[in-house]
């Protein structure tokens, strides 16, 4: 698990893939509203709720999930996990490459941009 992030005053913004500091995937709660560092996470802290809506600004625009007990009402949806080998910083180098796509095809052009 990443370590902690901390903000001004060494106060814990971050931990475990939840941030109170804006991401480009920001989850809507019936509790308010978060930030998660990488695509899967959104999807297993919502999806562990149950209901919610991960808004995700990609590399094809922003995107919308709706998640209903559990399930994500997508049919056509890919997610990118790239290779993090000589990566130092998974949150900061990482993360922001692990990506929602909205069909395989576009996943499949992302990889290749992200070497």
């Amino acid at each position: 698990m990443a370590s902690p992030r901390t903000g001004e005053g060494d106060r814990v913004v971050g931990i475990a893939g939840l941030s109170i500091e804006p991401t480009q995937h920001r989850i809507e709660l019936a509790v308010g509203q978060r930030w998660t560092w990488y695509a899967l996470d959104a999807v297993g802290i919502v999806g562990t709720i149950g209901d919610g809506v991960i808004h995700s600004q990609v590399a094809d625009g922003p995107m919308q999930l709706n998640v209903e007990d559990g399930e994500i009402e997508s049919n056509d949806l890919a997610v990118l996990i790239p290779d993090g080998y000589g990566m130092t910083s998974s949150v900061d180098e990482w993360c922001p490459l692990a990506n929602f796509f909205p069909t395989e095809a576009s996943a499949t052009v992302g990889a290749t941009s992200t070497g």
